[in-house]
């Protein structure tokens, strides 16, 4: 049951960016993630790379279309090369989950679990960006753009809008987890909302200046 319910939170989240825009799916495909490492630290890393694989094989099934269609490879070797492809990716996931268990022993706090989260899932998509000459792709921030949370991507670009959709992701799980705990409900949903208070004084910079209209030519 473990290893679908991770195969599915990644799948999930794809599904959250374009052309699907279901944004909220980022949200509940992480908080699941995080919900199974919080509850199964010691599987962790099977875990994540699970998460890793449902992610990479619904949002890069692109590669198949590169590999077989325009590349003109027959059908079982660009089966087995996207297969290869998707393995290979989700060890990145997986490394966040080894970091995770690292970071947040086996039974930690909420707050220190989550705290784990949100710095290994963080440093890994960084990573992504420039490891191996980066592979930049279905960044959960992304899911963002279309929201008024897409005003603090500014003061931090994709980055931080990958911790944004992390650290809340796990701030919902620890306030449904915690119910009973007011203390730590409350700073749960404190935090959860906080990113909605600061939106408004977050549009106040002028960070961009019209200069006219220019044409531009993009070549693939």
């Amino acid at each position: 049951m473990i290893p679908l319910v991770a195969l599915l939170a990644g799948a999930l989240l794809p599904l959250a960016l374009a052309p699907f825009n279901l944004w909220p799916l980022a949200f509940i495909a992480l908080g699941l993630w995080f919900y199974l490492l919080d509850r199964h630290t010691h599987r962790a890393v099977l875990i994540s790379w699970l998460f890793g694989v449902g992610k990479y094989a619904v949002g890069a099934s692109w590669i198949y279309v590169s590999i077989h269609e325009h590349g003109n490879a027959p059908v079982p070797l660009a089966l087995g090369l996207v297969v290869l492809f998707v393995a290979g990716m989700a060890l990145f996931v997986a490394a966040s989950g080894w970091l995770y268990r690292r970071c947040a022993p086996v039974q930690a706090a909420p707050v220190a679990a989550s705290l784990a989260f949100v710095f290994s899932y963080g440093l890994i998509e960084w990573s992504l960006s420039w490891l191996l000459t980066g592979f930049p792709w279905l960044y959960s921030g992304y899911a963002l753009l279309d929201t008024p949370l897409a005003v603090f991507a500014p003061y931090g670009g994709i980055q931080l809008l990958n911790l944004l959709v992390g650290a809340l992701s796990a701030a919902g799980v620890v306030a449904i987890l915690a119910w009973q705990n007011k203390r730590l409900r409350w700073q749960a949903i404190g935090l959860l909302l906080l990113p909605w208070v600061l939106e408004l004084p977050a549009r106040l910079p002028e960070w961009s200046q019209s200069t006219g209209v220019q044409e531009a030519a993009l070549v693939q």
